[in-house]
């Protein structure tokens, strides 16, 4: 049996901040594209955990042990199972130029936390791996990709309400360049908002190595809203992919009513009933 809290919040700055990820004389903001965001998931099996995704770069250690030993306090778990998870977009502040302004993450994000284990639900996970061309490698003479998309698909036990998508890429979070002076959270935000309008549910982002992203390094400038994010996952790959693999190449693990087991559930190109029954859910 697992259940699921799940809350986010604001954290745009109210002022010019100094942005960091690039070598620049100037790194002030100069205005806000888009606002940052930090989302709290809240999961409950045997255990608690938590996974907090933040629109920066990344916190140095001593800050990020801070964070976490806040979290840690309100659930009452070990520091190892608050995982702080950063888009590294170079378009966000810099948190170690402003106490302030890190204090102002950490309280909203203590809140979310809060708000998060309120509301707790008994949920079904799904999850499953596709692949996509979402990027280059940017190491001369390396041609090496990860292109796989993993989608966590959670749903209530009614099994019609989505709760939550959390989707992993393998790629660097920045489409905006060094011209750039606004805060943004870069392409990852854009993604959030296509996935949240088409299915109707929160949707967390998370990635792993960071590879080098877009199929033309010039063609996103500071301020095309429209380039970011959908250049290189356009909605009909989107819609065919990560979400509707034609193939679920694994076995799932289904978890109702306090019993944990594995279920294959076949190859939907040959009409395996099963599969198709999940297909349809994912679908739906």
């Amino acid at each position: 049996m697992i259940k699921l809290g799940y809350a986010e919040t604001d954290i745009t700055p109210k002022m010019p901040m100094q942005l960091v990820g690039f070598n620049r004389k100037d790194n002030t903001s100069r205005g806000v594209l888009k606002p940052l965001y930090a989302q709290v998931a809240v999961w409950e099996s045997k255990d608690r955990c938590c996974l907090i995704t933040i629109d920066s770069i990344g916190f140095k250690r001593e800050l990020a042990d801070e964070l976490r030993s806040k979290v840690r306090s309100i659930l009452k778990v070990s520091s190892d199972k608050v995982m702080l998870c950063f888009s590294h977009c170079h378009s966000a502040p810099n948190i170690d130029d402003s106490e302030e302004y890190f204090k102002m993450v950490c309280e909203n994000i203590v809140i979310a936390v809060q708000r998060a284990e309120a509301d707790m639900h008994l949920v079904l996970v799904g999850w499953d791996n596709a692949e996509v061309t979402i990027g280059v490698n940017r190491r001369e003479n390396n041609t090496k990709l990860d292109q796989r998309v993993g989608i966590l698909k959670v749903y209530g036990l009614d099994k019609e309400e989505r709760k939550l998508l959390l989707v992993r890429v393998t790629a660097h979070c920045n489409v905006l360049k060094r011209d750039n002076y606004l805060i943004s959270p870069d392409y990852f935000g854009n993604i959030r908002e296509l996935l949240q309008e088409k299915f109707g549910c929160p949707v967390m982002v998370v990635q792993g190595l960071c590879d080098y992203l877009g199929n033309d390094p010039n063609a996103a400038l500071h301020g095309d809203t429209n380039q970011i994010g959908v250049d290189w996952l356009d909605l009909s790959i989107l819609n065919k992919l990560p979400l509707f693999p034609s193939r679920l190449r694994r076995p799932i693990m289904n978890f109702y009513e306090g019993k944990e087991y594995m279920k294959y559930l076949g190859n939907e190109e040959i009409g395996d009933l099963e599969c198709l029954e999940y297909m349809n859910l994912l679908m739906s």
